[in-house]
């Protein structure tokens, strides 16, 4: 079974096929051939300098789906005419219909090993898009929240004796801005644990 490759010569033995889409018999691969079209002819051609051409050639079209894929060649056959054209056409045919079925195998294949490296690149942009949120909101949201707590703080202190319901509405303040500030760590943990980067994955697990 020929396979289009580049060279001159496997070429011509894939792209030499009757224009009839026949299987035919004779003495050298060009009569075996018979009613090449243009393209086909100029295939040949190019690749009769590199060619040996083998005495008594049967040769079967490989056709799936109404598509010659290839070409089925038995050369240099001591009694040719024996064989039986229509049992080598119904070979072919279960030829070219494996030869198909193998090449979808291998398109799936391709598609989906494709479909793996799209699914890691957006498994990855999530990952890294988690660790940017949690980067800014320890960086920002964290760093302002602690602020208002130690200004609530420093303010509270800072009043004159007798200022109990301002004292008592700083705390207040402080006790919420520290409940945002835990709240907001704990988002941080499950968008991205620390430990995670620092450590690892199994450390991570286990702890």
């Amino acid at each position: 079974i020929s396979k289009p490759v580049k060279e001159k010569k496997e070429i011509a033995q894939v792209g030499i096929i009757s224009a009839n889409g026949d299987a035919t018999i004779g003495e050298t691969i060009a009569e075996a051939m018979g009613n090449l079209s243009r393209e086909n002819a100029r295939h040949l051609e190019a690749a009769l300098p590199c060619l040996t051409l083998p005495r008594n050639v049967v040769a079967v079209p490989l056709v799936s789906k109404g598509q010659a894929i290839g070409v089925l060649q038995l050369v240099n056959l001591a009694h040719p005419d024996d064989f039986d054209l229509g049992l080598l056409r119904g070979l072919g045919d279960q030829v070219a219909i494996a030869v198909d079925n193998a090449r979808l195998y291998e398109e799936l294949q391709r598609k989906e090993q494709l479909r793996g490296h799209l699914l890691e690149r957006v498994i990855t942009a999530q990952e890294e898009e988690r660790k940017r949120v949690a980067r800014e909101l320890h960086d920002e949201a964290g760093q302002v929240l602690t602020a208002v707590m130690m200004s609530a703080a420093a303010a509270a202190a800072a009043l004159p004796p007798g200022s109990q319901v301002t004292k008592a509405k700083l705390e207040e303040t402080r006790e919420l801005a520290g409940k945002a500030l835990a709240d907001i760590r704990k988002i941080i943990l499950d968008l991205r644990p620390e430990m995670l980067d620092n450590l690892g994955l199994v450390p991570a697990l286990r702890w």
